[in-house]
């Protein structure tokens, strides 16, 4: 198995993933981050909560093809973004990453820290910003009233489940 389950017995208003041995080299799609919306963290996440992302992101956004389909679902919408690629019969290049973020980001809203990306790539990610993982975390807890807090470390290796307890 390359990767680990995290099980959780409940869901939470905050849910923060982190790399923390290996920083993301591209931001490529939450799915390719620390973030990684496509191993189930819209499961442990409560909706209306809040998604924090910590990765530094050094080279950038990833290709030109995820970029292309983050230009699409900014233009087209969450809903539109969806129906378009349903109506292909073939998937464009890595245009799931795109797919596989809106996960959480139905469940709840999504925040980006990273310091290797500009502000035009920042606005490509179709998150909020942070800036400052503290702040944000208090502007969560602050907002749910819960002061619990999953965190999730280095993204796709590590699969968080909900299961509750018998």
């Amino acid at each position: 198995m390359r990767f680990a389950i995290l099980a959780f017995a409940f869901v939470f208003s905050l849910a923060g993933m982190i790399s923390c041995s290996q920083p993301s080299k591209e931001f490529s799609g939450i799915s390719s981050t620390p973030a990684v919306a496509g191993t189930g963290s819209e499961h442990v996440l409560a909706p209306g909560g809040d998604l924090l992302i910590v990765s530094e992101c050094a080279e950038g956004m990833g290709s030109r093809e995820y970029v292309e389909a983050q230009r699409r679902l900014l233009g087209l919408g969450a809903d539109g973004f969806m129906a378009d690629i349903n109506a292909k019969r073939y998937a464009d290049i890595d245009e799931w990453q795109t797919q596989m973020q809106l996960k959480p980001m139905r469940t709840g809203a999504v925040h980006l820290y990273s310091e290797g990306l500009d502000a035009e790539s920042v606005s490509l990610t179709g998150v909020h910003k942070m800036g400052s993982v503290p702040d944000a975390i208090r502007e969560s807890v602050g907002r749910s009233g819960d002061v619990h807090i999953a965190v999730i470390p280095e993204g796709p290796y590590v699969v968080p489940e909900y299961r509750p307890k018998a």
